[in-house]
């Protein structure tokens, strides 16, 4: 990789980290209004449907706008979150989880394992007092049809991410790669970035 990509890669890192940094805190709601069973370590299919139950019921505005356009939120979106892993501190943003997305950014996209274009948002939310970041997944179906699929919780300006309380490792265990893409933003020493001349995409 030359030095001008390298400086081109480092600059939209530092960009968007200052419109991460910029956003004004979503309230989070108090763990304690998330119902035990998501603490449960065998989920039987029972306590899934609860899960998901729960979780969609929470949801108010089911098709809330994005950066990318409007987002489903539907239960097969939330299954396929909880599914893959959950815990209390990821279930206590279901409530919050369409204005989380509404005031997102986009910090990145691709194309994932199974052909379907993916879209990573993040935004910030507080907790008692203390700011932490949520990364949210958007897919794109065949037809066009943009749908959440699951959150990354990030400990704000945390290195070791995975051992945090919020995140009971589930950031590394779920998806390592969206936990590094937005860790690599967090950790942009701005600093050390001079400012752009030209800061129009290419």
């Amino acid at each position: 990789m030359d030095k001008l990509k390298m400086s081109h890669e480092q600059t939209e890192k530092a960009l968007k980290k200052c419109a991460l940094m910029s956003l004004t805190p979503i309230e989070a709601p108090e763990i304690d209004i998330v119902p035990e069973y998501f603490s449960y370590k065998n989920r039987t299919v029972e306590v899934l449907k609860k899960q998901i139950d729960w979780a969609y019921s929470k949801v108010k505005n089911k098709t809330p706008d994005s950066p990318i356009g409007k987002v489903i939120i539907s239960r097969r979106g939330i299954r396929d979150s909880l599914f893959k892993g959950t815990n209390i501190y990821k279930a206590s943003l279901y409530p919050i989880i369409d204005t989380l997305i509404e005031s997102s950014i986009l910090i990145y996209q691709n194309i994932d394992d199974e052909g379907e274009q993916q879209f990573i948002l993040s935004n910030k939310y507080s907790r008692a007092g203390k700011n932490a970041f949520v990364s949210i997944i958007i897919k794109v179906d065949n037809e066009g049809n943009k749908y959440y699929s699951h959150t990354i919780l990030q400990e704000k300006n945390n290195r070791k991410a995975q051992g945090s309380s919020e995140n009971q490792n589930i950031a590394q265990k779920l998806h390592p790669v969206v936990n590094n893409i937005l860790q690599k933003i967090l950790d942009v020493n701005l600093k050390s970035i001079s400012s752009p001349t030209d800061s129009s995409p290419s």
